[in-house]
Formats: structure tokens, sequence, C-alpha cells
């Protein structure tokens, strides 16, 4: 999920009750319990803008299991109830500054559990992070006037960022997951990013008139709905059709700048060095990274395989340049025997990990 952001408001109710809709979608659940008497989890009691975290009661954050551990948290907090806390186990270190407390754990926490020292800890806002370091910030363009294109390949060749697009043309649905949409149509592949509040199904058409920003995030391309959610009324109901068919590559073809997005299927190929989320493709003497994205099952079998999924291009952190991996959708026995496929309402955040 990469960064997930959490901005306490809640001045009807003064509390959290349990879950935590991040920014990017994300729901994490969140509960304090007083350590000594090990009392059953409650809600955090708060004021109006900040949380309130009192000295020995333990803060307990879980993520979705399909979306790997915590390394980072972010607090901001307040000058003047700005106490410290122990982590579980003092697994990482906890920084102290004027205004945040950050929390860094390389190896990551899942749930995260930290015990407040003294006094209290007021906060209003978390940042989760599955890095240590600074998580790249989205660009948030500011839409001007609305430029109609007629397909995806005019749509890239254009590439303002200052402007509202919207498509003449109608796309076809190759996958979803939470807030990544995959579409194509005869003239190239696209991601959408940004909650629709439609629900799409592979094969299914998004009829023309559906807008977005252009947006290079580190490189990968995306058509990006305004956060004030104005796009989001041109995303229509999906007319059922048949699925698309992957386009059949070898791994020495990929090329991510031009193939970014691009529904594939890599056969013959096997699956190595599964750390978590990041694993190796690799066919004969070739090999590409792929990423547990959408958190399917990664068979660890010794059959050969068929590797459905998405070409990302992507510049991480720290990286000379971008480079092409692999975002798994699907995968088989290469002889066509049905693997495992990812869940297609599973709450998976972009959050733009590329």
């Amino acid at each position: 999920f990469t960064e997930s952001t959490y901005t306490y408001d809640n001045k009807e109710k003064k509390q959290i009750a349990g879950t935590w809709s991040a920014e990017d979608g994300t729901v994490f659940n969140v509960v304090m319990k007083q350590q000594a008497s090990n009392t059953a989890p409650t809600n955090i009691v708060g004021q109006s803008d900040q949380c309130r975290w009192y000295k020995d009661y333990e803060l307990i954050i879980t993520a979705p299991a399909n979306v790997g551990a915590m390394k980072q948290i972010v607090f901001t907090v307040a000058n003047d109830k700005h106490a410290s806390f122990t982590p579980q186990d003092n697994k990482g270190a906890v920084t102290d500054g004027t205004s945040i407390i950050t929390w860094q754990y390389a190896d990551g926490m899942n749930p995260f559990v930290a015990t407040a020292d003294a006094g209290q800890i007021r906060f209003s806002k978390l940042v989760i992070s599955d890095e240590v370091g600074s998580a790249p910030v989205v660009p948030t363009p500011t839409p001007g006037e609305t430029v109609k294109v007629a397909n995806i390949a005019a749509w890239l060749a254009d590439s303002k960022t200052d402007v509202l697009y919207e498509f003449e043309n109608p796309v076809k649905v190759v996958y979803q997951n939470g807030l990544n949409l995959y579409v194509q149509d005869e003239t190239g592949s696209m991601f959408i990013y940004g909650s629709t509040d439609q629900t799409y199904t592979p094969g299914q058409t998004i009829p023309a008139g559906f807008t977005g920003n252009y947006v290079n995030y580190y490189s990968t391309i995306e058509l990006s709905l305004p956060k004030d959610g104005s796009s989001k009324e041109s995303y229509k109901a999906g007319v059922d059709g048949e699925p698309v068919q992957p386009a059949e590559v070898a791994i020495a073809d990929i090329d991510g700048e031009t193939m970014g997005n691009k529904y594939i299927v890599i056969r013959n190929c096997d699956l190595a060095n599964i750390v978590e989320k990041n694993f190796e493709i690799v066919a004969g003497n070739d090999k590409i990274a792929g990423y547990n994205k959408f958190g399917i099952d990664l068979p660890e079998t010794t059959e050969l395989k068929d590797v459905i999924g998405v070409v990302n291009y992507y510049q991480a952190k720290g990286a000379d340049a971008p480079s092409a991996s692999i975002y798994p959708i699907e995968i088989k026995a290469a002889a066509g025997i049905a693997g495992v496929e990812a869940d297609l309402n599973a709450p998976v955040e972009y959050f733009n990990l590329q």
C-alpha cells in the first residue's frame, strides 16, 4: 500500500470505533487496551480533532493481511501533549520531533503494538507506510479546461497535466481491484486510479464520457480521478461482454516504457525467490521482477506456470531509473489447469506502490 493516511476528524462522536478507512481506501483495525489489566480492546476516545492515547495503554493497529506489514508510522502530535511510546518488544526506532513522532522498523510489524510511556499523547494524523523513508506523494493536478480525446493513444500523446480529459470512446475492462482499474481499447492500455463508485468485471465495457487527469507517477502513467470526487459521475455502469485476452509475450520482449499497464501472459515459466510480496518470474535464462500487489496466492510448485498480469513501469525510491515488473492477476499451470485468481473485491489500497 506504500502509504496510507488517516486524519482524525470526529467532532460528533469524539471517538474512533475500531476501524479507520485511510484516504487511499485501506481499512485498518485500530484499538487501544489497558496494558495492566489486559482488558478487552476499546475505542480510542478523543476530542474534536485529536485522539488521546494514555500512559500504560497499548495502541494496536492491524493492517489487512493482503497489504503487507507496516514499517513506518508517522504521528502528527500536539506540542503540549507529546509523550513518548515504546513499540512491542522494542522493535524499531522511535524518533521524536517538534510536532511528529516517527516509528520505523525495516522488518515490519502487523499488527503494530506500542505502549504510551507517560502522560498522554494526542495525535491528529497517522501516515502508515510499508516502506521506511519518505514515501512518494501523488501529484494533485488542478484541472483547467476539459479536453476530449478519441482514444487511449490520443490521451497518451497529448499528456497534459493541467486539464481534465474526457474520453469519446468506450474502453474494455481488464481488471479491477479496489482503486485500481485496468482497461484497454484498440489503441492501447490504461491504468485508472481512484474511486469510481462502480464495480466492474473483466470484459465489461465502460461507456464513453469518463474523465480524469493525466498523471506521471514516478514513470507509471495513470488516469487519476480528481480527489474532490468530481469525476465519479462520469463513470457509468459497465456493459457485459467477453473478457479481454492477454497478449502472450516473452520476458525478453517486455519493455516497460512502451508496455506499461499492458495485460499480458508469460507462458511456461516458474516463480523464484519469493519473499513476502516480491518474487521473480523465470523462463529459461530470462527473468523479471514480480510484485504481488493484489494479494493472490503464489504457488510454490515445481511445475511450469502461466503468469497472467499487467506490466508495471515504475522508478522506486533510490533507483537510478524506472524498471518493469509484473503485477500478477492469475497464475495457472502451464498445461491449462486453473490456478489461483486475485479476489476482485479484496480491500487492496494502491497507494500507488508502483
